[in-house]
């Protein structure tokens, strides 16, 4: 049978029509203004055939026409990405969120797991306002995500320290022990440039083994480290005190690294490391050096590796042996 709408001759009005109709029988209801981007007659940069082309849309491609009637409506997701077919018959895409997928539901759009998501495969708008307004989308999209994550982390750090205590979950972290998330430290006193590592914070080290670690404590030369019920590492002094503190506290001995407890020296916190060069520190933060050196009863000094940093910034000589 041959289509009302394969004739050469195609009016306005009767696609028109067809699609108000389409729309009305959907009963569809309105989205939120801007929260997709409309990708019809878009030029998509296909980087698998590196090569533009415009997305097809019902103003130059009739031929499409009855299997966007059918599709209008309907979403699908793919690798981040939500896309779906409006009341106009115009392909929209958005990175998901879940204020995006509710927003559809309750418009009345249906999953449709044949339909196609454009922008899921690598394929990247070309035209710059339409892709300034997708990278914005996607930054969003990643920080729900990310406080997605990280609360299903706490879930999980709490759920192991309840386990490790007879199910009840351990009181907070003593006030002698300092929450080190985050702290940059030295393996090497001699050079500034080398070896500089930082504490994981807790969400990034989600799959890599902090749950595990959450409600217990680990010892070395005179150090204890204590992951918190959100999988926070805090650090302390190895005493009598500290060790029955955690103890009452309902936290419970096992074995896993101990920062700064292998001659490692600390030089500052995570946000003052120098965003223009990799792994060098731009300085030492004194008031950490002496929190910790109270908290931990050490006598950490940085002020060599500051030093030597320096003189390497302003083209001077090479780091000599540290003093004895």
């Amino acid at each position: 049978m041959k289509s009302m709408f394969q004739g050469a001759v195609k009016t306005s009005s009767v696609l028109q029509k067809a699609l108000d109709e389409a729309g009305q029988r959907k009963n569809l209801g309105p989205l939120p203004e801007d929260a997709f981007i409309v990708i019809d007659e878009q030029p998509i940069l296909y980087s698998g055939f590196n090569e533009v082309r415009k997305y097809p849309s019902l103003e130059t491609d009739l031929s499409i026409f009855e299997k966007r009637l059918a599709e209008i409506g309907t979403y699908n997701t793919n690798n981040g990405i939500v896309s779906a077919v409006n009341h106009e018959g115009k392909v929209i895409v958005a990175p998901v969120t879940n204020a995006r997928m509710i927003a559809l539901k309750e418009a009345g759009y249906k999953q449709n797991s044949a339909l196609g998501v454009p922008l899921s495969n690598g394929e990247y708008p070309v035209r710059p306002h339409i892709a300034k307004t997708f990278s914005t989308m996607q930054k969003e999209a990643n920080l729900e995500w990310e406080k997605m994550a990280a609360g299903q982390f706490e879930e999980e750090c709490l759920a192991h320290a309840k386990a490790v205590n007879n199910g009840e979950e351990p009181d907070p972290i003593p006030a002698t022990f300092m929450e080190v998330d985050g702290l940059v430290y030295n393996l090497n006193s001699t050079d500034p440039e080398l070896n500089l590592r930082t504490i994981a914070v807790a969400e990034a080290y989600r799959g890599t083994g902090r749950t595990q670690e959450a409600g217990t404590y680990a010892s070395n030369n005179g150090l204890i480290a204590v992951v918190d019920t959100k999988g926070h590492l805090h650090l302390g002094a190895a005493t009598s005190e500290n060790f029955e503190a955690l103890s009452k506290a309902g936290y419970k001995g096992k074995d896993f690294y101990v920062p700064l407890s292998n001659g490692e020296i600390p030089m500052g916190w995570v946000g003052q490391l120098d965003p223009s060069q990799t792994r060098l520190h731009c300085g030492v933060d004194q008031t950490l050096i002496q929190d910790l050196n109270q908290i931990l009863g050490r006598e950490y000094n940085a002020t060599y590796i500051s030093e030597q940093y320096s003189k390497k910034q302003a083209g001077k000589a090479q780091p000599t042996p540290a003093p004895v």
